[in-house]
């Protein structure tokens, strides 16, 4: 059986006054658990936002793999084979999608 907990607190930064939301959402079914947390707010004049996934397998190794950005990479590794296949008719094609996907790829790895 799944379930879903939503929590949202708001915290008040005691040195400027200004507000942080952090909202983290839990869905925990018979295969693993799904933790998202996102926090708002700002700093001086500049706002920000952070946002966080991580999973939590029966499985150990793909826990890992996932939370680590491994399963990322290799799988942004898998779509430019599937894309150098596909695309052998269009040259130029391959050029653009590729130079998408491996921008894709260092924007998961990096921010994760």
């Amino acid at each position: 059986m799944s379930s879903m907990q939503v929590v949202e607190n708001y915290f008040k930064d005691k040195k400027n006054g200004q507000e942080i939301r952090i909202k983290e959402i839990r869905v925990s079914g018979p295969e693993g658990d799904l933790h998202h947390r996102s926090v708002r707010g700002a700093k001086g004049s500049q706002e920000f936002a952070i946002d966080n996934i991580a999973i939590k397998s029966k499985d150990p190794l793909l826990t890992r793999a996932f939370n680590n950005g491994i399963f990322r990479l290799v799988l942004g590794i898998v779509f430019l084979f599937l894309l150098d296949y596909l695309t052998n008719w269009a040259p130029s094609l391959k050029i653009v999608l590729g130079v998408c996907i491996v921008v894709w790829m260092i924007a998961l790895v990096v921010t994760f």
